[in-house]
């Protein structure tokens, strides 16, 4: 089952009046684009009411440290927009929803904006990182490094490694990629439970190339970053991606499959 990665996370933003650097009535939309998922950067949007330049932005979203400050330098003018790329800072799995600001310098003045959250995106990306970190905390979840072709597909094995506690840690779902489909080998089902006495837990997988045309082959620099769900004891499920050390080898056996069709 290919797991969908998050394409789009929209985060309306409006700057209350008392936060509004002095005649520029600045706005803002935080957006958070596909290819931008992977490296935790958010695309920050922002909207003048008045002619303006953008000197210093710090994101401060709720339940994340403060992201770090870049300086765009932008120059807006009366009802245009312009992107500023802002990297997402460390999510604060302790913290308690609340709403989101940002520190912006504009026109030589520093002012908090406070943020709207329409959607609940942002709490939305606290507590997929968080469930994330929930589930690396107690077990890796890793491949083998040997990979043995049988005809059309490349076997190897999915394993669990205890990392601390007890509880028990859960595989319930397995996704593909642009090119290769992943699932159970031969005999085997999900799910895949590290079980709270237990060191370790594996499941024999077999991975095919699903797609050879050129537009998913151009996507090869993800192709290798399979998505598993997995769920710690009671806790939240999470989608953590989890990539072959040797995924030269499965490129190679892509090209291998795809040359014959």
């Amino acid at each position: 089952m290919r797991l969908a990665p998050v394409l789009l996370v929209l985060l309306a933003a409006v700057a209350g009046c008392a936060g509004e650097p002095a005649g520029a009535g600045l706005s803002g939309t935080v957006v958070q684009y596909r290819s931008d998922v992977a490296a935790r950067v958010l695309t920050v949007r922002l909207r003048a009411g008045a002619p303006v330049t953008v000197d210093r932005l710090e994101l401060r979203p709720a339940g994340f440290a403060p992201s770090p400050p870049v300086t765009p330098g932008v120059v807006l003018g009366a009802g245009t927009t312009s992107d500023v790329r802002v990297p997402l800072g460390a999510p604060d799995c302790s913290a308690e929803p609340a709403g989101s600001t940002a520190l912006v310098t504009a026109g030589g003045v520093e002012s908090v904006v406070v943020l709207a959250d329409e959607y609940g995106a942002v709490g939305a990306l606290q507590r997929a990182e968080c469930a994330e970190r929930a589930v690396r905390d107690r077990a890796a979840v890793t491949f083998d490094p040997v990979w043995t072709r049988t005809g059309e597909r490349l076997l190897g094995t999915l394993r669990l490694h205890r990392r601390a506690g007890d509880e028990p840690v859960t595989v319930t779902e397995l996704g593909g990629t642009t090119i290769f489909g992943l699932r159970p080998a031969a005999g085997h089902t999900l799910p895949l439970t590290l079980a709270p006495a237990a060191s370790d837990a594996v499941l024999p997988v077999e991975v095919t190339a699903t797609r050879c045309d050129p537009h998913a082959l151009a996507e090869s620099k993800r192709a290798t970053a399979f998505v598993v769900a997995a769920v710690p004891g009671g806790g939240e499920p999470a989608r953590l991606t989890v990539t072959p050390d040797d995924g030269g080898s499965l490129l190679v056996f892509a090209a291998d499959s795809c040359g014959g069709h």
